[in-house]
């Protein structure tokens, strides 16, 4: 596994939208990646292999990406700060 420091651009946007998706309640599988990036299938299949061959993701049966706690830390954030940040969105939102 990479060191935080040696990750590229490119698979810290993909752990970060992973991340958002997965807040956001989507289903996260590789055609919605591949509009969100406006890049091709192929290109996200690539990509998606390569980030479970690091161990920052994994995939289903049903090819649903998830992070690992790898792939959370690779972000910044252990795997319980995403609940607390959601909390803090949603009071954060009630104060405006």
């Amino acid at each position: 596994m990479k060191t935080e420091e040696s990750l590229s651009a490119t698979v810290e946007e993909y752990l970060e939208a992973i991340y958002n998706m997965s807040a956001e309640d989507e289903v996260v599988i590789g055609a919605r990646l591949a509009e969100k990036f406006h890049v091709s299938a192929p290109t996200v299949t690539e990509m998606l292999k390569r980030l479970v061959r690091d161990g920052y993701i994994e995939m289903d049966t049903r090819r649903q990406v998830t992070l690992t706690e790898a792939g959370n830390q690779a972000r910044g954030m252990s795997p319980g700060t995403f609940y607390l940040r959601r909390g803090r969105r949603s009071c954060d939102s009630q104060l405006e």
